[in-house]
Formats: structure tokens, C-alpha cells, sequence
């Protein structure tokens, strides 16, 4: 699949920036657009017919809005998105992966789209919260829950993690 982002303050007037979850006057908010594309294929790619036990042919495509918002004194950060977008053919996975596969030298495309999930909409709201619990010179460790609610999925999801690396730090503070 594939993904293109951007962000930008105005998008802060958009009537859809209402449903995401910002930490209001503690941190910053990056407000952003987002378009998604992913497709699932076969084990088998070169085979037209349905496989009984593998995975289904499909596709979905949806844009939206989403907004990242970090507190850095209280080491939060809130993720959260809601997408609107097609399930199935109208998605157009099926034409963007012929598309490429024809274009490549020696290669040829797959054959199973036929039998894709049939189309449906797709209605998606995500939220993530991540707390950091510890932090050093290049590592932090967090805590994080997250749901997603909608017509493409339902879950819930809570944990640990950390980041080990060069990198910078998600909760440094950004009144220095």
C-alpha cells in the first residue's frame, strides 16, 4: 500500500479537526490530510480461481484528517484520525497493482483480482495514546492504548514499548 500526508496549521478550521483529540493549550498540535491506499493479495498471485484457506483479494483507498498533539510536560502524545473511503473495485487496487506489474520488465500481473471483496464504504475513527514512563540518551520506554472503530475494523490495543536509536525525542520540550 501506500500513504501521502501533509500537514499544515489551517487545517485546523476544517469541521473534521471537532472529532480529534488534542492535549487544547498544554503542547503542540500538528493537524495534517492524509490519503491511503493498501491491497491484499493472494499467496498465489498467478492463479485466477479462489484458494481455499488463503487470504482474500482486496483493496480499500480513504482520505481524511488526522492529528498528532504532544504534550511534552506531562510526556503525551495523543494520535488520532477519522477517514472516510471505498472498499473493493471502486478502490482502484486492483487497477494500480495491474498497472504496475505491466510496466516492470519481466513481469506479469496478477490474476485474482476477479475475485476481490465485493465494494462497500468504509467509515473509520482511530485514537492512540502514548505515555512515556522513562527516558535516557537514546532510549524511551512508553506505555500505549489505542482503538479503531469503523466499518473496515474494530480493535482495541494496549502495551509497552520503547525506541532505541538516534532519534529525537518525541516528548523533549519544545518551550526551549
Amino acid at each position: 500500500g501506500a500513504a501521502i500526508g501533509y500537514s499544515h496549521p489551517a487545517l485546523v478550521s476544517s469541521p473534521i479537526s471537532r472529532l480529534l483529540i488534542s492535549n487544547q493549550s498544554n503542547g503542540i498540535d500538528y493537524y495534517g490530510i492524509q490519503i491511503v491506499q493498501h491491497m491484499y493479495t493472494g499467496e498465489k498471485p498467478k492463479v485466477d480461481s479462489i484458494i481455499p484457506g488463503d487470504r482474500p483479494w482486496s483493496s480499500y483507498s480513504y482520505m481524511g484528517q488526522f492529528l498528532i498533539s504532544f504534550d511534552p510536560r506531562n510526556k503525551i502524545k495523543h494520535y488520532s484520525e477519522f477517514n472516510i473511503g471505498l472498499l473493493g473495485p471502486e478502490s482502484g487496487g486492483g487497477f494500480l497493482q495491474n498497472l504496475v506489474h505491466t510496466i516492470l520488465p519481466n513481469n506479469s500481473p496478477p490474476q485474482g483480482w476477479g475475485n476481490q471483496i465485493a465494494a462497500d464504504f468504509i467509515i473509520d475513527y482511530q485514537y492512540r495514546l502514548q505515555k512515556a514512563i522513562w527516558e535516557r540518551k537514546n532510549i524511551e520506554s512508553y506505555m500505549l492504548a489505542s482503538a479503531q472503530v469503523g466499518t473496515l475494523r474494530d480493535n482495541i490495543a494496549w502495551g509497552f514499548g520503547f525506541t532505541y536509536g538516534h532519534f529525537i525525542p518525541f516528548y523533549q520540550d519544545i518551550s526551549v
